[in-house]
């Protein structure tokens, strides 16, 4: 069976963020110190830094889009709307980006964005339909060989 290798990224990212959210929150003073020796070592990590994702319209690369973009920008409290706004027009291109193209630049702009967004591309039959299109027009395995067996298997793993 095929690793989901974004699956246990995302789950060893969410172990390791709640773990070390708990040691920072906690008010224990005998794990202060501990507190203030994660803090600098999560100063000292310095990784390298991650690309915003790219959408062009393409329903079969919306939902990898969205989840990527929720958790780089959308969910980020840190960052303005205008803020997140500027970064979801530079992922956005070609028809995608035509969407929010006459959407003005201001605090309710992102959300007018991300909500034109997700009234276009995140519904569930259109998602489903371009899937089974992708799926069912996929040429037939025409010999018993470990390629077409591959083949097949890659096209199952995009649409799924």
């Amino acid at each position: 069976m095929a690793r989901d290798a974004f699956s246990e990224t995302e789950d060893s990212y969410v172990t390791v963020k709640s773990k070390i959210s708990i040691c920072l929150s906690t008010d224990v003073p005998r794990a202060g110190r501990r507190t203030s020796e994660a803090g600098a070592v999560l100063r000292q990590i310095q990784l390298p830094k991650i690309s915003l994702p790219s959408f062009d319209g393409d329903q079969l690369a919306w939902e990898s889009f969205r989840n990527l973009f929720q958790s780089l920008v959308h969910d980020v409290d840190a960052l303005a709307p205008v803020q997140k706004l500027q970064y979801l027009k530079a992922s956005l291109s070609r028809e995608a980006a035509a969407v929010v193209v006459n959407i003005e630049v201001s605090d309710n702009g992102y959300t007018l964005a991300w909500d034109e967004l997700m009234t276009r591309y995140d519904n569930r039959r259109v998602l489903l339909a371009s899937h089974m299109r992708v799926l069912l027009s996929s040429a037939p395995a025409t010999k018993p060989s470990a390629a077409e067996i591959n083949r097949l298997i890659s096209i199952v793993n995009k649409t799924s």
